[in-house]
């Protein structure tokens, strides 16, 4: 059996501000490494990376990565019986039934596979696109497993948990959900050969807006899962409420092997909650220290600020952590009872002063716009963020993805109208609810009050350094660090440049200067 794993080119709306770029789908390098540990003959299309400098505009839409010949002609050299669709993203989920269009094109009979997370939460809306043979739910890689063995022995697929598919008289049928993989050590590495690492790293190197310190840089998930319960989040639908690890040595040894293999010097931790055992990420720091690993590190989709404490920063900043990234989500304790976080705002306040005090950069996100928000809850949350000290914040508009609590809460109080999961080209006529109104303020209303918050927000932070030299001092040990903080000034001020207009700029520089008496 020959099996072809295809993430897939990405459209975007003309007014969406996406910068598509290129990172290994970690998730498909799972599939084709418990695959190819199998005995199966794996190859692997990453069509956004290996045509990332392709971009085709119309009117209406930017298509960036291979064309769809390049990709016929790919299927037309390997002649899979397999094909595994990538489908991660609502918003982009018809470049994943393009793709299957294609694949039926070159082959009727070859078995199309989605995965992701839009096929896992959205799997009714796939199968009915009649390319899409069968839909894998949540995690896959015994999943696949399973239907590439009974495909190879003609056996019927309709009873694979897991999966949902469509039973012979069309109807849409899912499956029992798989029970977790308990053990996450027993699965190979990823199988990251069968991807255009060359690419990935180069386009780490050449991002001009980045914040990494170091190239080149990859992605590792250490875990699976979150035992939180925000009411906003995802997760859940994929990975259920379940923390799996990956064992502290496994994650040691993939990092060297990643250092050893390509030379990384930069590690993007992907999960989405690393420190939910504190003592399994002191002893990856241990590990990391034991085996002299010249690495930087970070956490770009957050660390649980509630599971910090000085010794376990202090041995994280000791390893390489240079950044941590905070979701604090709201300012206001209503607001996070609400969204059922029920963060200790004053703890998480004194671990980013914390944090700032050993070396760390700080960067904190807060999601506005929820059902009952008013305007002063808001506004709490602004100041919250601005007093908090972090070195970067941003506001982000309440984006409600399907299947989660606060879509729910939504569609009953009226405020969002349920998408229409029948079509199939839901990618390029929904790109998520990002932008709604609320039971008090009108969408204007909330972009209004975070645009402003933003302008103030930076203006503050502008003049950090000045005020409170200390804060930026305390990161700088040697010329690598100094270097990173030109390249973060550098970036600042061209954000800053972008969004404050040069009039606003000038009085709130005078106001600014004024409240802090640097002028007299």
């Amino acid at each position: 059996m020959k099996i072809l794993l295809i993430y897939p080119p990405m459209t975007i709306r003309s007014n969406d501000t996406t910068t598509p770029g290129a990172a290994i789908p970690l998730g498909l390098a799972n599939i084709g490494a418990i695959l190819e540990t199998n005995g199966y003959n794996v190859s692997a299309i990453d069509a956004l990376a290996e045509g990332i400098d392709i971009v085709k505009k119309t009117k209406n839409y930017t298509r960036v990565g291979l064309s769809e010949k390049t990709i016929l002609e790919r299927l037309e050299y390997f002649k899979p019986d397999i094909v595994g669709i990538s489908t991660m993203f609502t918003a982009y989920s018809s470049d994943s039934h393009d793709v299957a269009k294609i694949v039926k094109q070159f082959n009727p009979k070859t078995l199309v596979v989605f995965g992701g997370a839009h096929a896992s939460i959205l799997y009714k809306n796939v199968l009915h696109d009649p390319n899409v043979d069968i839909v894998v739910i949540g995690e896959g890689e015994y999943t696949i497993l399973e239907i590439v063995k009974k495909f190879e022995n003609k056996e019927s697929l309709q009873n694979i948990n897991g999966t949902a598919i469509r039973n012979d008289q069309g109807e849409i049928i899912l499956n029992p959900r798989r029970l977790p993989i308990a053990k996450l050590d027993s699965l190979p590495l990823p199988a990251r050969h069968l991807f255009p690492m060359d690419v990935y790293l180069r386009v780490y190197a050449e991002s001009k807006n980045t914040y990494d310190m170091r190239s080149p840089a990859t992605t590792v998930v250490t875990s699976r899962g979150c035992p939180g319960n925000c009411i906003y989040c995802a997760v859940p639908g994929i990975w259920g409420r379940s923390w799996r690890p990956f064992s502290a040595e496994r994650i040691v040894n993939e990092i060297e092997f990643l250092v050893k293999r390509y030379g990384i010097k930069e590690i993007h931790f992907l999960d989405d909650n690393i420190s939910v055992s504190r003592d399994r990420l002191e002893k990856i720091c241990d590990g990391i220290i034991a085996k002299k690993l010249d690495i930087k590190w970070t956490c770009p989709n957050g660390i649980a600020i509630w599971t910090l404490n000085r010794s376990l920063l202090k041995k994280m900043k000791k390893s390489g952590c240079y950044r941590l990234t905070f979701g604090i989500e709201s300012g206001h304790p209503v607001t996070q009872k609400f969204i059922r976080k029920n963060l200790n705002l004053q703890k998480a306040k004194k671990i980013i002063k914390l944090t700032n005090s050993l070396g760390i950069w700080t960067f904190s996100t807060y999601i506005i716009g929820f059902p009952y928000e008013t305007k002063k809850a808001i506004e709490t949350t602004f100041n919250y963020a601005i007093k908090s000290l972090s070195d970067f914040v941003v506001f982000i508009l309440l984006m409600p993805f399907p299947e989660t609590d606060v879509t729910k809460i939504l569609e009953d109080e009226g405020l969002l109208k349920k998408a229409d999961i029948s079509n199939t080209k839901i990618g390029k006529t929904f790109s998520g609810y990002a932008g709604l109104g609320n039971k008090y303020l009108s969408v204007n209303d909330i972009r209004n009050l975070r645009n402003k918050a933003q302008r103030k927000l930076m203006l503050s932070r502008f003049f950090r350094p000045i005020i409170k030299p200390a804060t930026i001092i305390k990161k700088i040990h040697n010329w690598e660090d100094f270097s990173y903080l030109v390249k973060i000034i550098r970036n600042y001020l061209s954000m800053v440049v972008s969004t404050i207009k040069f009039g606003e700029l000038k009085t709130h520089r005078l106001k600014a200067a004024y409240k802090y008496k640097i002028l007299k």
